[in-house]
């Protein structure tokens, strides 16, 4: 039986997968699957797109075993490529033998990056936002992570482009209504997912991450000290050491202790006039 939310975002799929997928994204996980299968194949594509890789890739995971290439065959090859890096192995071959034999050729290049690439190196698990999303809805969302939060918050359009980084203490000290699209972002561009160790060892890299992007500026992953530390223990030719000095450490704040902080009675700065939407 469907809820007054599933109904409502239904509605809206065909025409408005944006806002369906905003609407959805509110639902638990077999909430959001059971919509999702009730609509037509074009129509939950649509909204899979619109999800950050890692919940399309959740979804796509309780599709049926040999459904679930139809919903990717409607996807651009640059998003199915990122939701399908978040599947585990059989269900990723599930989803790449039921596809045309066109559709399969560009998402084996999709991904298909060099050895000690930007690409190979970006962990795309990493909690991303969408541009759209209220500074409260964005709070709610790293409430609801359940883990350490990065210092740099990347934020993504609804086409997971890359549009900046965001940090939490941001977050925090805004109204609760504004949307994270209107807050001042840092748009250091992300790197190439082409690009070399070496070329990312020369460039001026952020201090904490970087985004890792695809030609159209997709978003791919993140690159940080977390991800070269596990590249230690293994042999790794010298430009690869190039990337360990570039980029600093990965620093990890826990929302536990932010939110600590502040039902604690520390200040959070509100615009005059504002009550705490975050605490009602």
């Amino acid at each position: 039986m469907q809820t007054a939310t599933q109904k409502t975002a239904y509605v809206h799929m065909n025409r408005h997968p944006k806002e369906a997928a905003r609407v959805l994204e509110g639902c638990s996980l077999g909430e959001i699957v059971a919509a999702l299968q009730e609509a037509s194949i074009e129509s939950a594509a649509g909204v899979l797109a619109c999800f950050a890789p890692a919940l399309a890739g959740a979804c796509l995971a309780h599709w049926p075993e040999g459904k679930r290439s139809r919903v990717v065959e409607q996807l651009p090859a640059s998003i199915a490529a990122a939701l399908l890096r978040h599947l585990e192995p059989a269900v990723r071959e599930d989803v790449l033998g039921g596809l045309s034999s066109t559709v399969r050729a560009s998402l084996d290049q999709a991904l298909r990056y060099p050895a000690q690439s930007a690409g190979a190196l970006a962990d795309p698990s990493v909690l991303t936002l969408h541009s759209d999303l209220t500074v409260e809805e964005a709070l709610a969302r790293l409430s609801e992570s359940g883990g350490p939060v990065a210092s740099r918050l990347f934020v993504l359009d609804r086409s997971q482009r890359f549009v900046g980084a965001v940090t939490p203490g941001q977050l925090l000290g805004s109204r609760r209504d504004t949307p994270v699209e209107s807050l001042e972002l840092d748009t250091t561009p992300g790197v190439p997912s082409h690009a070399s160790a070496q070329t990312l060892g020369a460039r001026q890299a952020s201090p904490e991450s970087v985004a890792v992007v695809d030609p159209r500026g997709i978003f791919l992953g993140m690159i940080g000290a977390d991800t070269l530390k596990r590249l230690e223990g293994h042999q790794v030719r010298p430009p690869a050491m190039h990337l360990l000095a570039s980029l600093s450490e990965f620093y990890s704040l826990g929302l536990s202790e932010m939110f600590g902080r502040r039902s604690s009675g520390s200040p959070v700065t509100n615009q005059p006039g504002e009550t705490n939407r975050a605490d009602s």
